[in-house]
């Protein structure tokens, strides 16, 4: 009976860490060819002397410019901002401005994440809420295994979205669900924004990715499997 209920309680406890503390660490970069600045692979990551950067409790913003970037606005937020969800990464606000024609990718990535683990899906969300005509912005997604800042990027993104810039009162939006992504310890996530301005102009963009973590309903049943164990063990100990 003893070894039953133990078992109860150790299971009931992993389902309580599931929303425990967390300890993800947010960062910017940015990769601009015409100038120079950081590649592909491995983007340039934006400090307090590229502008005013700011850290709170799983948030960060930015605020600053680069040449062919322009006047650049990002926030960010991960599972462990307030009231943020786990394995959850949300770039709530990126406003770029630029005077220049040019194509330059702006990065969003948040190591360090720990739950949910196992076999998960990830849902993308992608937002334009308004570009300068013809303006192109790619959103990409990725989730990288090894906890790697950055992780991933250059190679096949989990999600992938472009929009035109219509106007800037035009928003769009769209999203994408993967499956099957195995996670068993820290890992990153990372959403990736590639601008290509056609001269003077703004965008204004937003993206998300979520896993999909276990319905409140499935948690029930668990929670019920486990109370029949303990019935079980203590029918069998009055026996």
């Amino acid at each position: 009976m003893r070894k039953i209920v133990t078992i109860a309680a150790l299971l009931a406890c992993s389902l309580v860490l599931v929303s425990g503390a967390y300890a993800d660490t947010i960062s910017f970069g940015i990769y601009d060819s015409a100038y120079g600045v950081g590649s592909p692979t491995s983007p340039y990551v934006l400090t307090g002397a590229n502008g005013t950067l700011t850290a709170g409790t799983g948030t960060l913003t930015f605020s600053g410019s680069y040449p062919s970037i322009g006047d650049l606005y990002i926030k960010a937020s991960g599972p462990s901002a307030p009231g943020g969800t786990p394995g959850t990464l949300l770039t709530s606000t990126l406003d770029d401005t630029a005077s220049v024609k040019g194509t330059a990718s702006i990065f969003v990535t948040d190591t360090g994440i720990t739950a949910p683990l196992g076999t998960l899906g990830f849902t993308s969300s992608f937002a334009n809420l308004g570009s300068t005509a013809k303006w192109s912005i790619t959103e990409e997604t990725f989730v990288d295994p090894s906890d790697k800042a950055f992780g991933g990027i250059g190679g096949a993104p989990l999600c992938t979205q472009t929009f035109t810039g219509a106007g800037v009162l035009v928003s769009q939006t769209a999203t994408c669900s993967v499956g099957g992504l195995v996670l068993s310890g820290p890992y990153s996530e990372t959403v990736e924004y590639t601008i290509t301005s056609t001269g003077s102009g703004t965008t204004e963009d937003e993206a998300g990715l979520s896993p999909v973590v276990p319905e409140p309903a499935s948690l029930a049943l668990l929670g019920s499997g486990l109370l029949g164990l303990v019935g079980l063990g203590r029918r069998r100990f009055l026996k």
